[in-house]
């Protein structure tokens, strides 16, 4: 072992449940492409692209919500609970698979547990426990705990300020009726 970082003998082979950030990325691509194929949006062909740019990192085009399409996603999705995004598995996935991965020059879930004023220890110990709890999942339960008057809409507005517009287009698929407004 060389300084802090373990040698790949050490570390515990990869599980089918915690693919390379890499596998992730490629996973998440596919699926943003099959559904643009089959996708019942009335924006058709307006899913989020991520374009990189040298100076900012990543940035999403032609779906990339302004301040007034996040107001505009339904005021009942904003106003609703942070917790209800604990409560869609689905979309609670989806955010996992976009915000847990450690890509460089992609802002992630500890840039989000650090705008919710995290100690970086216990940002490193949730992504030192990774493989058993996501770490984005630990955070919106540290959060929903802390700052229980938290809506959907607070998250979006940190997810804005990551510039991470593909996050917040996945807020809109929220359902409605899964929550408790």
């Amino acid at each position: 072992m060389t300084g802090d970082k373990l040698s790949d003998q050490a570390l515990p082979p990869k599980t089918k449940h915690s693919p390379h950030p890499k596998q992730l990325h490629e996973r998440v691509t596919k699926t943003r492409k099959r559904r643009m194929s089959t996708s019942t949006n009335p924006h058709k062909g307006q899913d989020t692209v991520l374009a990189l740019n040298k100076r900012s990192g990543f940035s999403s085009l032609s779906a990339a919500p302004s301040n007034t399409d996040i107001a505009d996603t339904s005021s009942a999705i904003m106003s609703a609970p942070l917790q209800t995004v604990l409560d869609n598995l689905d979309v609670l996935e989806e955010l996992v698979i976009l915000l847990d991965p450690e890509i460089h020059a992609v802002k992630n879930t500890k840039h989000l547990a650090s705008l919710c004023n995290f100690p970086a220890t216990w940002i490193t110990y949730t992504y030192s426990m990774k493989d058993s709890k996501s770490p984005l999942k630990a955070v919106l339960e540290g959060v929903t705990s802390r700052h229980p008057e938290w809506t959907v809409g607070h998250l979006a507005k940190l997810l804005r300020q990551m510039e991470r517009n593909d996050a917040i287009a996945l807020l809109a698929r929220l359902r409605v009726n899964d929550m408790d407004v």
